[in-house]
């Protein structure tokens, strides 16, 4: 995976138009520990980022992830499979926000009255799909579904190592989002 830090330290604008040294070196050393992590496959790995990158609606970095990913490891059912995630954990984000925030119980006993028929039989895993919507729910502020999420990864043997070396994946590829590609 050293060869996709290369590529994403070298295709962001950002980073060859600054002259400053140390924030060139923060977001390199980032990029490096959390790509080297032991804690979570390859594949997990470029999932999550890659997962993260079409939710932060960044092209660039959707494209550097999806061009390595398939010379590698991910197929293109899988890549189709993590898109549909992070739609169907926006669709249900922003629903869970609203009745967390009103606090009203006359919203929160409504069922979601959403269908999400991708999410019972993923084609990359249950398992990927689990700590992918936490992820995602993570980046969208989203407490309830954080909360649900991170317990259903814990049910699904992910170790508390494991989510927190994919909490500081996601938030490593939140903060390259920002930048100009």
């Amino acid at each position: 995976m050293k060869q996709l830090v290369i590529d994403i330290l070298n295709q962001t604008t950002f980073l060859k138009q600054s002259n400053e040294n140390r924030i060139n070196y923060d977001i390199s050393q980032n990029l490096q520990n959390t790509f080297s992590c032991n804690q979570l496959t390859e594949k997990l790995t470029l999932s999550i980022a890659l997962a993260i990158s079409i939710n932060e609606k960044n092209l660039p970095l959707q494209n550097i992830f999806k061009n390595y990913a398939k010379s590698n490891i991910l197929s293109n059912e899988d890549i189709i499979d993590i898109h549909s995630f992070v739609s169907i954990m926006n669709m249900n984000n922003t629903l869970y926000k609203f009745k967390h925030f009103i606090e009203n119980d006359i919203y929160r006993q409504k069922p979601s009255g959403l269908k999400m028929t991708s999410k019972a039989k993923p084609a990359i895993g249950k398992k990927t799909f689990e700590i992918i919507a936490l992820c995602v729910s993570i980046v969208n502020n989203c407490q309830v579904c954080t909360i649900h999420h991170e317990e259903k990864c814990r049910e699904m043997e992910f170790t508390t190592d494991e989510i927190y070396a994919a909490v500081q994946l996601t938030s490593t590829i939140k903060s390259i989002s920002m930048l100009e590609f």
